[in-house]
């Protein structure tokens, strides 16, 4: 978008970071990184009590909390139901584990 909006003028259009620059990489940095997985069963509710679990690991994480209702709330499933989140070092092995 930054090449087009440059393409056509806007002269400063790369004075702002890429969004990994901006958002990716501070949590590759915290050693944070995504986490998914799929109900192969292809019923939501496997990955709402998913999503519960989840909270339950990690119930001082109120940014991944707020992101698990937002995603339940406003982010429909398309085919497979299925989940993405960021956890820090270690912290996807134990959601792994505990699936």
């Amino acid at each position: 978008i930054r090449q087009r909006a440059y393409d056509h003028g806007i002269k400063n259009a790369f004075n702002f970071p890429g969004f990994v620059p901006a958002y990716i990489r501070p949590l590759f940095c915290e050693g944070k990184g995504p986490f998914r997985w799929v109900a192969l069963s292809g019923d939501e509710d496997d990955i709402y009590a998913t999503d519960k679990v989840v909270m339950e690991l990690f119930p001082d994480d109120e940014p991944l909390h707020r992101w698990l209702k937002m995603a339940r709330e406003k982010v429909p499933f398309q085919g497979l139901p299925s989940r993405i989140c960021w956890l820090g070092y270690g912290e996807r092995v134990k959601a792994g584990l505990a699936f």
